[in-house]
């Protein structure tokens, strides 16, 4: 009678637990597809939290990021202010939560994103040239990543370009590009570019609708990150306008036909973190950063690789436009190997790319309406003991230090580093051109401490006439 009893009670309770609901895992939206027809529907049919998944070994060559006005998931219809050319064809659109993820053997030719002014007579083309003779539209990316996609730069009838082109009224605010390559032989594209001005805006109201209100769109650039990414020639891995929060991380930058990074100035200045960190640059034909008008934004550059820099220009990174006093680290980065730490917290930064060694490097300058020139020389002492004096001297001789007469040099000031060590540049100007049998001059560095004075090797830099360099100041800061 029990074991009955037992029985009955155990089917009641897994009535019961049946009855009991228990969440289901909430699934992620995935998109699969396998053709560039496939990829671009993806595209113009997409709804916030989409992840769309590229397929192994296919070609999905130009695809576009563009208004669907019967989308409303992304397109609105609005009327933009002081536009009345333009036809009715208004759209603002928001594509936000979107990951575009690569596969194996898939390649991608562009993400050619439509915004701005289209007008037939005016020669403009887009893709729906049919549907919207006449268009006006603006594009925010909110929270994009691309993940993982190779591509070639092919852009259509603009041959190979820009493959993310960010101008004409587009806003970002949270673009992420990682783990994508990118292989041009031509050098002529580039992964990112902006050329105009993010602090421009419109003004819209919304299309059909009793709302009065004027909303503001400005096409500003914020929190972008180009991470562990492949660039194999090319014309350029990165321009940009002034940017809030923009990390460049891990990215291995192959012979580029211009600077790998600039970071040009129009419309503001840069703001939040600038991090540029941890890449390798090699066989770079210009500067591996440029970058102006950093304002007060807190500039990050370590732990970077240059190798075999070929430009023209000797300093490899140069920075300037910065708020002084603003944060400012560079440090860790070498160049074909050996170190050029240097820490600087304000003005204008610049690395040599020259013939130097651990401890020393050095840059070639003539003024052009003379015939003299100069040589600024860096220096990096590390000791345990106290320093209590340090500079630079100059000999015109390849010989050795031993009972040759030295001369000083113009000392700039020290940049205290951690524990005793002190980096420190001097000037070595007014150079006669030829008054030795090879223009050659040669400075060393000393510092003195409680164990005397100690002075490095003699090195072999020389000045080099042919070069001409108007931007520098004799005793300016670095």
């Amino acid at each position: 009678m029990k074991s009955k009893k037992l029985i009955s009670l155990l089917a009641v309770l897994a009535m019961c637990m049946g009855l009991i609901s228990v969440p289901a895992m909430a699934e992620e939206n995935v998109v699969n597809v396998s053709s560039q027809a496939e990829l671009q529907a993806a595209l113009d049919n997409f709804t916030a939290g989409t992840t769309i998944q590229l397929a192994e070994n296919k070609d999905y060559g130009l695809v576009y990021l563009r208004p669907i006005e019967e989308n409303t998931s992304t397109t609105t219809k609005v009327t933009f202010n002081r536009a009345e050319n333009y036809g009715n064809n208004h759209f603002l659109s928001v594509f936000e939560n979107m990951t575009i993820k690569g596969a194996t053997g898939a390649t991608v030719g562009a993400i050619k994103i439509e915004a701005g002014i289209y007008i037939d007579y005016q020669g403009s083309i887009h893709s729906q040239t049919a549907k919207y003779s006449q268009m006006r539209s603006a594009v925010e990316l909110k929270n994009v990543v691309i993940d993982g996609v190779t591509f070639t730069g092919d852009n259509g009838s603009d041959g190979k370009t820009s493959i993310l082109n960010l101008d004409n009224s587009i806003k970002v605010d949270g673009l992420t590009v990682k783990n994508c390559t990118v292989n041009d032989e031509t050098g002529q594209v580039k992964l990112i570019h902006r050329t105009v001005n993010p602090n421009e805006e419109a003004t819209y109201t919304l299309k059909n609708s009793e709302d009065p209100t004027e909303y503001t769109i400005r096409y500003s650039l914020d929190n972008i990150t180009v991470k562990d990414c492949t660039f194999n020639g090319g014309y350029q891995f990165i321009e940009l306008k002034p940017t809030n929060n923009l990390t460049i991380e891990g990215n291995t930058i192959n012979n580029t036909a211009m600077h790998n990074i600039l970071l040009s100035a129009s419309g503001g200045q840069y703001s939040g973190i600038i991090k540029i960190v941890g890449n390798t640059s090699d066989g770079a034909k210009e500067r591996f950063i440029r970058a102006t008008a950093m304002g007060d934004a807190n500039v990050i550059v370590e732990d970077n690789k240059i190798i075999d820099y070929k430009g023209a220009d000797n300093d490899f990174v140069k920075f300037d436009g910065v708020t002084d006093g603003s944060p400012y680290s560079i440090k860790n980065n070498t160049y074909d190997g050996r170190d050029t730490e240097l820490t600087v917290t304000s003005g204008m930064y610049q690395l040599f790319a020259t013939d130097w060694t651990t401890d020393t490097d050095a840059g070639y300058y003539t003024a052009n309406d003379t015939d003299y020139g100069m040589m600024r020389y860096l220096f990096k002492v590390e000791t345990d003991d106290y320093v209590t004096a340090y500079g630079i001297k100059y000999i015109k001789t390849s010989a050795t230090l031993d009972g040759v007469t030295i001369e000083d040099a113009e000392t700039g000031e020290a940049v205290e580093k951690s524990g005793n060590v002190k980096v420190f540049h001097g000037d070595i100007v007014g150079i006669p051109q030829g008054t030795s049998t090879d223009g050659s001059y040669y400075a060393v560095g000393y510092v003195t401490t409680a164990s005397g004075t100690m002075w490095s090797p003699i090195k072999s830099n020389k000045i080099n006439w042919l070069r001409k360099f108007t931007d520098y100041t004799p005793g300016g800061d670095k």
